[in-house]
C-alpha cells in the first residue's frame, strides 16, 4: 500500500520542472567546487616537482654524470595550463542551451577524461623517470670499487630516499585529488542514475547512468595500483648492496657498512598517501635482518 501510494508522488516529482532545475543546480554547484581544485592541485604540486628536479641536479653535481632531461619539468605545466582554458570553455560555453540533453553527459565525462589525461600522465611520467634513475644509481654503485662503495652507496641512498619520498608525496597529492574527484563523481553519478530510473524519458537513459558509475570505479583501481607501485619503488636498490659478501671486510669498512645500514633504517623512503605516511615494511625487515646478521 505504501509503495502504491508513493508512485504518483515520485512520478510528479520526476516530471516536474523544478526537479530538473534542481538537478541542474546540483551539477553546477558540484563542478563549481571541482574545477577550482585543479589549479589548486597544480599549485600544491609545483614545489614538490621543483624539489625533485633540484635533487636530481644535486645528484649530477656529486657524481659528475651527464645531464639528464626531466620531461615533466616542461610537459606537466604545459598540459595543465593549456587544457585549463579548454575546460572553462567547455563547461561555461558548452552549456545546456548549446548541447541540449547531452550536456548532462558531457559534464560527467569531461572531468573523468581530464583526470585520466593530466593526473594519470603525471603519475606515469614521475614513476617511470624515478625507476630509470634508480637503475642509474645501482649502476654507479656497481661500477665503484669496494673501498669507496660504502660511502658512495650511503650518499646514493640518502638522495634516493629523499627522491622517493618527494616523488611519492607528489603522487600522493595527485591521487588524493583524484580520489576526492572520484568520490564526488560517484555521488553525482548515483544521483543521475536514480534520476533516470524515476524519469525514464529524462535527459539520461539508465544505461548511460550505469556507464558513468563504471567510470567512477575506474579511479579506484588507478588509486589502488599507484599506491602499491609507489610503495615498492625503492625495494630493488638495496638488494645490490645486500648481495655482497661482508665476511672479508676489514674493521674500517665494516664500521662504514654498519653506518650504511643504520642510514638505511633511519632514512627509509616514505610515501605520503592520502594524508598517511606509508613506510616500506619490506625494506625495513631486510635492513633489520642484515644488522642482526652482522
Amino acid at each position: 500500500m505504501v509503495s502504491i501510494g508513493l508512485q504518483p508522488l515520485t512520478h510528479k516529482l520526476a516530471t516536474s520542472k523544478s526537479y530538473k532545475d534542481s538537478l541542474m543546480t546540483f551539477l553546477a554547484i558540484s563542478y563549481l567546487i571541482h574545477y577550482p581544485l585543479i589549479p589548486l592541485t597544480d599549485w600544491l604540486l609545483a614545489p614538490t616537482l621543483i624539489k625533485y628536479i633540484n635533487l636530481w641536479q644535486l645528484y649530477e653535481s656529486q657524481f659528475k654524470k651527464e645531464s639528464v632531461s626531466f620531461p615533466s619539468k616542461y610537459l606537466i605545466p604545459f598540459l595543465s595550463y593549456c587544457t585549463w582554458p579548454l575546460s572553462i570553455y567547455f563547461v561555461f560555453y558548452g552549456g545546456y542551451e548549446v548541447c541540449g540533453n547531452s550536456f548532462f553527459i558531457c559534464m560527467m565525462y569531461f572531468p573523468i577524461l581530464y583526470g585520466l589525461y593530466q593526473y594519470g600522465l603525471l603519475w606515469a611520467v614521475c614513476h617511470s623517470h624515478l625507476v630509470r634513475q634508480i637503475r642509474k644509481l645501482k649502476e654507479i654503485v656497481i661500477s665503484e670499487g669496494l673501498q669507496n662503495r660504502v660511502e658512495r652507496t650511503r650518499k646514493c641512498w640518502l638522495l634516493l630516499s629523499e627522491l622517493v619520498s618527494s616523488t611519492g608525496y607528489s603522487i600522493g597529492m595527485v591521487l588524493t585529488s583524484i580520489g576526492m574527484t572520484a568520490f564526488m563523481a560517484l555521488i553525482i553519478c548515483s544521483y543521475i542514475f536514480f534520476t533516470s530510473i524515476l524519469d525514464p524519458e529524462g535527459p539520461i537513459e539508465w544505461w548511460m547512468g550505469s556507464i558513468l558509475l563504471t567510470n567512477g570505479l575506474i579511479f579506484f583501481f588507478i588509486f589502488d595500483y599507484a599506491h602499491k607501485t609507489t610503495k615498492e619503488v625503492g625495494t630493488n636498490f638495496y638488494s645490490v648492496v645486500f648481495d655482497q659478501k661482508f665476511s672479508q671486510l676489514d674493521e674500517e669498512n665494516l664500521n662504514q657498512l654498519v653506518l650504511l645500514l643504520t642510514t638505511f633504517s633511519l632514512h627509509q623512503p616514505t610515501v605520503k598517501f592520502a594524508g598517511l605516511s606509508v613506510g616500506n615494511r619490506q625494506l625495513f625487515v631486510s635492513v633489520s635482518n642484515q644488522i642482526y646478521f652482522l
